[in-house]
């Protein structure tokens, strides 16, 4: 499960990776951990659950072009667009019960209203749709997570892809061969060179 952050950065490659006030983005290589994961769920056949309140935020960060990434998400096999219904109504219900109200809200946290049952939306959906893990950048959203028992994890925690390996072209080497001097020298070199 992508969180819009997570979701903007994967569909938009000018959207920018989130940076410290000194300029340096707080993940390394986010585009390519990103681009790893989808191709590794893709590949094991898994499934990334995109829950319905998260998607919209999503889509309004996208702006005028939220009709293209819907696109392009229902198009990809791996994505899956899951909705808030009965069970999800149900799950939420219980999952508040258990942990939490507006009297057990602390008082000067940002926390609102709307954030906190947004956010229990996004776990009810993941509850119900029994996900192994839930991908977000939301630390209130890991601290529900918690409480469900599922591991949250943030952008610096996806692996990076494994370096590629190179074969160089033949080298004609300036010195000449000691067998043949009328002949260059050939050498072949292979090298892994890690993808920047």
């Amino acid at each position: 499960m992508f969180d819009a952050g997570f979701l903007y950065i994967l569909f938009d490659d000018k959207a920018k990776v989130p940076r410290d006030k000194f300029g340096t983005p707080f993940v390394d290589r986010a585009q390519d951990r990103i681009d790893f994961l989808v191709q590794t769920m893709s590949s094991r056949r898994d499934k990334i659950i995109i829950p319905t309140p998260a998607l919209a935020e999503f889509l309004l960060l996208a702006n005028d072009r939220y009709s293209d990434y819907l696109t392009i998400i229902r198009r990809k096999s791996v994505f899956e667009i899951a909705g808030f219904d009965d069970p999800e109504t149900v799950e939420l219900v219980e999952h508040w019960r258990k942990h939490g109200d507006s009297k057990r809200l602390k008082p000067g946290t940002p926390e609102t209203w709307a954030k906190l049952k947004y956010d229990r939306q996004i776990l009810a959906i993941a509850a119900t749709r029994r996900v192994e893990c839930i991908y977000s950048t939301d630390s209130d959203l890991k601290r529900f997570a918690d409480q469900l028992g599922k591991p949250c994890f943030n952008l610096g925690d996806l692996p990076l892809p494994p370096p590629s390996q190179t074969r160089l072209d033949l080298v004609p080497s300036s010195e000449p061969n000691e067998a043949d001097n009328s002949r260059p020298n050939v050498t072949s070199i292979d090298a892994k060179v890690e993808a920047q």
